[in-house]
């Protein structure tokens, strides 16, 4: 399995987590930051969970969107053109020297003219967009981006992916959000030997790479 789609995979079985009433949510409380803006702990999150640690920031912990665009900038990491798998630096707005701020940051996942699609930690629809408290899908402009980071995927994996069931996921939410078909369900079913739909959060799945009868 493509290395980026895994991540990417795992990035959409996130989308609709919210933290809970007293600000707690399993990115940040995972980090040791529990209650703090988590944006780029999310990111954090998903490369830990996605068994590339290694990529991101050295392989260590990062909280900050400004201490990972210098680092990325130190490495040579940053490019002019989007891709799908990049990270964006996003700014809302700047300092009193008129400086951009970095505010914010979101996993690229498509690109469409003057637009980019991301998958953000810690955002919302109406109110702070930078501490928000949801997953969520968003576009955004490429006027609010200002940096986009490439890192350096690894090659890809012909083999299986082993994938550890979220809360709200479901099997036909993991075809989707892995080979872009909820339909497809029975073949993980039948790859896990699975005797019923139900899977619970902490369960452990094979994601196969190349997918019984996929692509």
């Amino acid at each position: 399995m493509k290395s980026i789609e895994r991540l990417i995979g795992l990035a959409n079985g996130q989308i609709g987590i919210s933290e809970d009433y007293a600000g707690h949510v399993k990115y940040s409380d995972e980090y040791g930051l529990p209650c703090q803006p988590w944006c780029m702990m999310f990111l954090w999150w998903l490369f830990k969970h996605s068994d590339m640690s290694n990529i991101f920031y050295d392989g260590k912990k990062c909280a900050g969107c400004g201490t990972f665009l210098r680092w990325a900038q130190s490495k040579g990491l940053t490019v002019d053109k989007p891709e799908r798998g990049d990270i964006t630096i996003i700014s809302f707005g700047k300092d009193k020297n008129g400086n951009r701020i970095t505010s914010h940051c979101g996993l690229i996942t498509n690109v469409k003219g003057l637009n980019v699609e991301t998958i953000e930690g810690n955002t919302c629809e109406v109110g702070s967009q930078e501490d928000g408290g949801h997953v969520m899908a968003k576009t955004r402009s490429k006027k609010l981006c200002m940096a986009y980071i490439r890192l350096p995927y690894p090659a890809d994996d012909p083999g299986d992916y082993i994938y550890t069931v979220q809360k709200g996921d479901s099997l036909w939410r993991l075809a989707k959000n892995f080979y872009g078909s909820g339909s497809r369900w029975p073949e993980i079913a039948s790859y896990n030997n699975l005797k019923s739909t139900t899977i619970y959060p902490g369960q452990q799945l094979k994601i196969p790479g190349k997918i019984i009868g996929g692509k």
